[in-house]
């Protein structure tokens, strides 16, 4: 998406706005807007300048068009060779080696240098062993004429990458001793990672789409269904430049939605595109066309087959006079013509629909394309369904073979195939083959981020009715996954009866009762009425696992450690820290025993056992155990985050604020942007530092902590309420009231009930206005915090903090000669503290004092 001069005009208005009392920085502003270019962004992009907060805060809002303008510096060389150096963790380093010629991306700017001192000196020396390794990073990077990823820094050889740059794992080697080696090359436009002849395929099928609708497509053909959602949700914040692009942005929309099954809003979005089609592109009838089929489609998922056959009717005649015959979109056309037929059992009619669909697709599309293979699949159902088995067994098995050849082995359109061959296979009595279809068919639905769970209880049921009458314990194994299936689906009810089912065939296998997956459904049960708040029969049928597991000479270890974890996790939700202390100790004894135990599973049993300890008020022995925790917890342990930061919220409650920064830290080196506590982590290392009095470091913790906080607006509203807080110590009041204000909007947005925060705010914007004489607006700041005060559940635990409310509002009204207003609420202060104080209190004192002065005030008047 091209860059507009209107977001730098935007930039430059802000920060002139922003910086009106400093002289200094208006002169910058006004030299950046003379000279600034796409050649010197580098040297503004690290000066220190005006831009330095809003980098830090508002750089996705305000400065697209500078940001853009790292990417396009163009130089002329047949390779540069650069140097990056950095630590990862044990973990990270492992994914490097595990995927040697497969690619990296970077989510962030890539800072690299042409010197390799530089990148060794940041390399490190093998110090943070052994959960931290020194990493080395050679990166070649071929230059050809287009922009590059890429900037020159003239300052100290640097060479800036932008973020989202694709490299080439070529090597993972040992340097020295302490050091790793990872050579890397810069992606270019030869690393196809597509097969060549699907995408000249695409390429001639594009027509005028842009390149977004290409994209997308490509994403939704390749069941992709949230990366092209994300791409979308992110391409659709910017501009779209003609019509064209917005008929194809709302139809995209609607394909999303119908991937999805929600068919309702893909209805909706298909009508809506039609509408601007019709009204800004009636000539384009190729778009008409597409989305009239997109109806159709949404009709035949909800089984309004006649409206579907209206819809694919009035695309095949306009697609039949502006395409030519070998035109993939008619076949598509006359595809699903083919299938809805089928589904109205006109047999005749589908095999036909579906034969002139075959003499397109034999004529357009290569021998491995999907929708071939779907073609013979669709002409084999059919022929299924007349009952000329022999004939849809081909053609099914021939379609399979064009699809395997073309498709991920997990794609959802092979289960559906799978299955359908499977039910000719039982037809035949070929029942080998029918079990191993469906079987297939169950694990790719499983693998599916979009289940559709009707068709995967018709699989199970389908097993379980191939199964010999013999064979119980497969029969008890399909009962338990369809009552897992619609617990999936919070269908209580039904999951209990098949969770029932499954315990009838497997005591019928073993009388004794103790059978190991008796055991295993026990616990599942278990666990799902938990989900569903049944806490009687929950912990009955945990009981009754542990009971079984303890009993079993056949059982293993892992299903008894499996039953204790949940009635572990089952007390600990119940708040009966005791109890589960006792089941998370003989969890212990248990790993402690088998010396087959690996060390992370005695790692994650003692971080349980502390954490617990830790709700119980026992910090020493909370901390006991965190530490037993981390010496057995390998580098790749996805808990040692998480141990750090409950390490440090400890020795922060004890107020020992070098360790809690210590372990905050450690934190840090093992949390990723996925983990609930890395933004809490940022959070907390501000507030250390604003306790030492390191504003600037506190500042950067915050804003750190702001980036990455997308879902808990309580702590964004309490981060912004924390700079607000330094900005005020600073004296720099604009700012700490731009904050404050803006922690207000986020409570107020998103519903955020924290009353104690309110308070805080308003009280420190009433200080900040009557600090600028501005009583106004500080009188309304302390009548809103009195309002809060007066109707607190809590009111007759705050008479203290309410007479001080008063007696501020009495200040102010003092300071405006409103001294009847004034007397008032000096003398409610009094009222309410007397009740509280004894006569002596400095508070009492006080406001008889000013009491007498509001009346020697009025005398003088």
């Amino acid at each position: 998406m091209p860059s507009t001069s209107i977001s730098q005009n935007n930039l430059l208005t802000e920060c002139q706005l922003k910086y009106s009392d400093n002289n200094t920085e208006l002169q910058k502003i006004q030299e950046f807007e003379n000279t600034y270019d796409a050649n010197n962004v580098i040297e503004w992009y690290i000066r220190d300048a005006f831009l330095y907060l809003d980098l830090h805060n508002r750089l996705t809002q305000l400065h697209k068009s500078y940001i853009d303008s790292l990417k396009s510096q163009k130089e002329t060389m047949s390779e540069l060779i650069v140097f990056h150096g950095q630590e990862l963790t044990v973990s990270e380093l492992q994914s490097l080696k595990d995927n040697i010629n497969g690619r990296i991306s970077m989510n962030s700017f890539l800072f690299t240098s042409t010197t390799s001192k530089i990148a060794l000196r940041f390399a490190g020396n093998g110090l943070g062993r052994p959960l931290i390794e020194s990493i080395f990073f050679e990166i070649h990077c071929p230059i050809k004429h287009y922009v590059k990823p890429f900037a020159y820094l003239n300052t100290e050889d640097k060479v800036l990458f932008s973020i989202g740059t694709i490299f080439q794992i070529d090597s993972v080697e040992k340097l020295k001793d302490q050091i790793w080696h990872v050579k890397l090359i810069l992606c270019d436009d030869d690393n196809d990672l597509i097969p060549t002849e699907l995408i000249d395929n695409l390429e001639s099928n594009r027509g005028n789409a842009s390149e977004i609708s290409i994209l997308i497509n490509l994403l939704l053909s390749m069941n992709m269904i949230n990366k092209a959602k994300r791409f979308h949700k992110m391409i659709i914040k910017h501009p779209l430049f003609n019509h064209y692009d917005k008929i194809t942005m709302k139809n995209n929309i609607g394909t999303i939605h119908l991937s999805e099954g929600n068919y309702s809003a893909a209805l909706k979005c298909y009508k809506q595109s039609l509408k601007i089609n019709q009204k800004l592109m009636p000539q384009y009838f190729k778009s008409i066309s597409s989305i009239m089929s997109n109806i159709g489609n949404v009709h035949k998922e909800l089984s309004n087959y006649q409206e579907s056959i209206r819809y694919y009717k009035k695309a095949l005649r306009i697609q039949k006079h502006i395409l030519v015959n070998n035109d993939p979109r008619l076949a598509m056309t006359l595809n699903s013509l083919g299938v809805v037929y089928m589904c109205l059992s006109n047999y005749r009619l589908s095999l036909k629909y579906h034969e002139e669909a075959k003499q397109v697709r034999v004529n357009c599309c290569p021998e491995t394309h999907p929708d071939l293979g779907e073609t013979f699949v669709n002409i084999g159902e059919t022929y299924f369904s007349k009952g000329y088995f022999n004939a849809g067994q081909t053609n099914i098995e021939k379609g399979l073979e064009i699809k395997l050849k073309s498709l991920n082995n997990d794609h959802p359109s092979l289960a559906i195939t799978y299955k359908n061959l499977g039910q000719i296979y039982d037809f035949i009595g070929n029942h080998d083959k029918v079990l191993e279809c469906y079987k297939r068919s169950l694990n790719i639905s499983l693998k599916s981020t979009q289940k559709d769970h009707r068709d995967l209880a018709r699989t199970y049921k389908a097993i379980a009715h191939s199964l010999p009458s013999t064979n119980r314990e497969l029969l008890a194994f399909n009962y338990y996954e369809l009552a897992e299936l619609y617990a999936d689906k919070s269908n209580a009810e039904v999951a209990i009866k098949y969770y029932k089912r499954a315990i009838s065939p497997q005591t019928e296998c073993d009388k004794s009762n103790i059978s190991p997956n008796l055991a295993i459904i026990y616990n599942t049960l278990g666990r799902f009425y938990v989900e569903n708040d049944d806490k009687i029969n929950a912990i009955i049928q945990f009981k009754k696992a542990l009971e079984i597991g303890e009993n079993c000479l056949e059982l293993d270890d892992n299903v008894i450690r499996l039953v204790l974890r949940n009635i572990v996790k089952f007390f600990q939700n119940e708040e009966d820290y005791t109890t589960a202390l006792e089941y998370a100790t003989r969890l212990l004894n248990i790993l402690q025993k088998n010396p087959t135990t690996i060390l992370d599973d005695l790692a994650t049993t003692y971080f349980k056992i502390g954490y617990l300890y830790y709700c119980k008020h026992d910090n020493n022995k909370a901390i006991l155990n965190y530490q037993i925790a981390l010496k057995f917890a390998s580098p790749a342990n996805p808990n040692i985050g998480e141990l750090y930061f409950n390490l440090a919220l400890i020795y922060d409650d004890q107020k020992d604020l070098n360790e809690a920064l210590l372990n905050y830290k450690n934190a840090l080196k093992f949390l990723s942007n996925d983990d609930d506590f890395l933004v809490s982590t940022y959070n907390n290392i501000g507030v250390i530092y604003f306790f030492k009095h390191n504003y600037k470091k506190a500042e950067y913790n915050y804003y750190t902590a702001l980036q990455i906080n997308e879902t808990d607006n309580e702590l964004i509203a309490i981060t912004y309420y924390n700079i607000a807080v330094i900005e005020e110590i600073k004296k720099d009041y604009i700012f700490a009231l731009d904050h404050y204000a803006t922690a207000l909007e986020t409570m107020n947005d998103h519903q955020v009930e924290n009353k104690d925060l309110l308070i805080n705010i308003f009280n420190n914007m009433g200080r900040i206005y009557n600090r600028t004489s501005k009583y106004e607006d500080a009188l309304n700041c302390y009548q809103k915090i009195l309002n809060l005060e007066l109707n607190s559940k809590n009111v007759s635990q705050n008479h203290e903090v309410i007479a001080t409310t008063y007696s501020k509002l009495g200040k102010i009204y003092l300071r405006r000669c409103n001294y009847s207003s004034a007397a008032h609420s000096f003398e409610k202060a009094l009222d309410i503290a007397s009740k509280l104080l004894t006569s002596d209190h400095p508070h009492i004192t006080e406001y008889r004092n000013n009491i007498a002065l509001v009346k020697k005030r009025c005398q003088y008047e």
